[in-house]
């Protein structure tokens, strides 16, 4: 089903960049800093997305969206010092998403649904009485559906965009907000 939706996805995005010589598709890419909750711990990080657009009436506008967001941070349980016992993560997601945003002026408030596809990376350290350190790593990678409520204003060649990302995964649920500056081609 993943595979499928995904799939589906990048068709849509395909589409609209053929159809990019024929009609008024225009091209933005951009990035900013995201903050993200994953298990109940808060990561902070960056972003890079590209984005196609494409008038669909005086008041529409449907846009596909591919991008990059890298989180990373640091914890250390409670009850431990960090010389003790340290947990390092470091997650990267990659969001394909269709959408429409509501032309209001320069404000340009819209929605996107899709697919969101991650893996992430665990570092335990910890060391105890005798000096012994252990350390243990674990990767995984997991998707899941994806809702991008958004918030953007138009200056005509840059956008600035307010987004957050609620991602329904499998092996749970991943939150992240983001706020990004794209510049339009």
């Amino acid at each position: 089903m993943k595979k499928i939706i995904g799939l589906c996805l990048l068709a849509i995005v395909f589409t609209l960049t053929a159809t990019a010589q024929n009609s008024n598709v225009r091209f933005s890419a951009g990035g900013g800093f995201v903050s993200g909750s994953f298990g109940g711990e808060s990561m902070n990080g960056y972003g890079f997305d590209v984005i196609a657009k494409k008038d669909l009436s005086e008041t529409l506008e449907g846009f596909g969206q591919i991008g990059y967001n890298t989180f990373s941070g640091s914890y250390i349980p409670m009850g431990y010092s960090a010389s003790e016992f340290s947990i390092n993560v470091k997650t990267n997601l990659i969001p394909i998403l269709v959408g429409v945003n509501y032309k209001a002026g320069n404000f340009r408030p819209g929605i996107g649904i899709g697919y969101t596809t991650g893996s992430s990376t665990l570092n335990i350290s910890g060391s105890f009485s005798s000096s012994t350190e252990i350390i243990s790593t674990y990767k995984g990678n997991d998707g899941g559906l994806t809702l991008s409520p958004q918030l953007g204003y138009n200056f005509n060649k840059i956008d600035v965009v307010a987004q957050y990302l609620s991602i329904s995964a499998s092996g749970g649920n991943a939150n992240g907000f983001g706020l990004k500056v794209y510049y339009n081609f």
